[in-house]
């Protein structure tokens, strides 16, 4: 008899509780939330420190290492970043842009990661590589001379989240890991 009463408790519980219809402002929170738009959220400060950018070609900063390097077309530097537009189907898209030194003659693979959770940064470019995991920047294919023989790629990369990430470029002989952080800055 116990149990039948607990029994019977526990469904009087979920039927006007947990099945009650949404109604009023709980209706309208939920309306809200389905409508909300992505928002990236706010600048990790815990994140390692990027190297100090150097100059390059008039307007630019570059950061790595030989024979690749990065710019980011909008932001300030390696830390932080803001996204160029809004979000789209693989993450948050940031304009950078990857320059090869003027001897560089083997292809160089980028990849990219969260390194506190390690969901992957996407990239897109301009040559037939579509949406990748892994972008591979090839001197044969470059889109035109930058400054003073430098090879220049234009890109983009998608990220998931604010965070901490890193990007990993491999080549032949070596590679470089530069870590970066990405979010909105917070209101002074």
């Amino acid at each position: 008899m116990r149990l039948s009463y607990r029994l019977a408790v526990i469904v009087m519980f979920i039927t006007q509780f947990a099945l009650a219809p949404v109604t009023g402002s709980t209706a309208l929170a939920a309306r809200e939330q389905a409508s909300a738009k992505p928002h990236l959220g706010p600048l990790p400060t815990n994140c390692p420190r990027g190297p100090t950018p150097r100059p390059h070609a008039p307007g630019f900063t570059i950061v790595g290492g030989s024979p690749v390097w990065t710019h980011f077309l909008v932001g300030s530097g390696p830390s932080p970043l803001a996204p160029t537009s809004g979000h789209k189907r693989w993450g948050w898209e940031f304009k950078l842009g990857w320059s090869l030194e003027p001897d560089a003659k083997s292809s160089v693979t980028i990849r990219g990661w969260n390194i506190k959770n390690g969901k992957p940064i996407w990239f897109a470019s301009n040559d037939s590589q579509g949406v990748v995991r892994r972008l591979v920047i090839d001197p044969q294919k470059a889109q035109n001379e930058e400054f003073e023989g430098w090879l220049f790629f234009p890109a983009e990369m998608y990220v998931p989240s604010a965070g901490c990430y890193a990007f990993y470029a491999q080549w032949k002989d070596g590679g470089w890991i530069l870590p970066f952080s990405v979010g909105q800055k917070r209101s002074q």
